[in-house]
């Protein structure tokens, strides 16, 4: 899991990737680029691979339902923040 700016702000890579174990999953946090170095190359190596987009998009929704008592949100989160993304240059 790389939480950090790397591969958003600056390039590079926080993990080795070629280090990590068949059948990985690698996690970037960051969703712009929805495709970061990290990404790109768990990828190239046949590993599961996701953005940070999920993330925000649950946070979204679990911090929604904490404040308002209504649950199940995520999905109109989803669609509420694809199109910012798309923006950004980062589908959801």
């Amino acid at each position: 899991m790389n939480a950090t700016t790397v591969g958003m702000l600056e390039p590079g890579m926080t993990i080795e990737v070629e280090d990590l174990p068949p059948g990985a999953t690698v996690f970037d946090l960051v969703y712009v680029p929805a495709e970061t170095p990290l990404l790109h190359a768990a990828r190239a190596r046949g590993l599961r691979a996701a953005n940070g987009s999920e993330m925000l998009i649950q946070q979204a929704a679990i911090a929604f339902e904490r404040w308002t008592g209504v649950a199940g949100m995520a999905d109109v989160m989803r669609a509420a923040v694809a199109p910012l993304l798309a923006d950004l240059g980062a589908p959801a």
